[in-house]
């Protein structure tokens, strides 16, 4: 037997790898060898990105805390801090019996249009207007009066001084708690129990050379009030009351 009888005995004995399996082999040879190589080189890929995932979760999250610190109650302003101080004051009207006398005034008569009579002592004067009527009471549109040297804010209350019930304002310059709704003229209206003035936001009084800052207010007594109203305005520097009369709507 030569030698090459002897391989082909052998090999008959021991069998021959199919052909599926030579090819797995190679298969296996040609793609364990890069692969791994290519793991090796994706390593310090991968810790770069997620360096870069870290850094912008950390980024994100300082966004979002400086976002929620932006995003707080805002500061109050000078005027919201000077309306404060004045909301604290009492107001300091006198209350009267149900048949009282009303007592009405101070009167001046200034210099506005002309001249004229108005309620007040100064630096605030007030002149009654029209009237107007719903199924809640009575409003009045009333004409205020301010020297032309005062700054800051005027705040203006009242109440009716033999019933007790509160003034309200309606319109402009209306403020402070809301006291109801009501409906003038088919429009629904919010009633509160303050009105405020910031001085400089007025019409100038009618006269060449005016001294006068002038504001027109709507305000309002429900049904059963007496005539009998008093006026508080205060302002930084000053406090001021006066008490007008009408006669009550039946």
């Amino acid at each position: 037997m030569n030698e090459e009888q002897f391989r082909q005995r052998l090999g008959g004995a021991l069998g021959e790898p199919p052909p599926t399996d030579l090819r797995r082999q190679l298969e296996t040879k040609l793609t364990v060898g890069p692969s791994r190589r290519k793991s090796f080189a994706l390593g310090p890929l991968a810790a770069t990105l997620a360096l870069l995932i870290v850094a912008g979760f950390v980024g994100w999250r300082v966004l979002y805390l400086r976002g929620l610190l932006n995003t707080g109650p805002a500061a109050p302003t000078i005027e919201q801090i000077e309306l404060a101080q004045l909301e604290a004051r009492p107001l300091h009207l006198p209350a009267l019996e149900p048949t009282g006398e009303c007592p009405v005034g101070p009167l001046t008569n200034i210099s506005a249009g002309g001249g004229i009579p108005a309620y007040g002592s100064g630096p605030v004067y007030g002149v009654g207007g029209s009237s107007i009527a719903t199924a809640w009471g009575t409003y009045f549109d009333v004409t205020g009066y301010t020297d032309l040297h005062l700054t800051g804010l005027v705040l203006m209350r009242g109440r009716d001084l033999k019933t007790g019930q509160p003034l309200v304002y309606v319109g402009q310059y209306a403020t402070g708690p809301v006291f109801g709704t009501d409906t003038i003229d088919g429009k629904k209206v919010q009633q509160r129990l303050e009105a405020v003035w910031i001085l400089g936001h007025a019409t100038p009084a009618p006269t060449g050379t005016s001294q006068w800052r002038v504001w027109k207010v709507r305000q309002g007594l429900a049904k059963g009030e007496s005539g009998c109203t008093g006026f508080q305005f205060d302002g930084l520097e000053f406090s001021e009351v006066f008490v007008s009369h009408h006669t009550p709507s039946p």
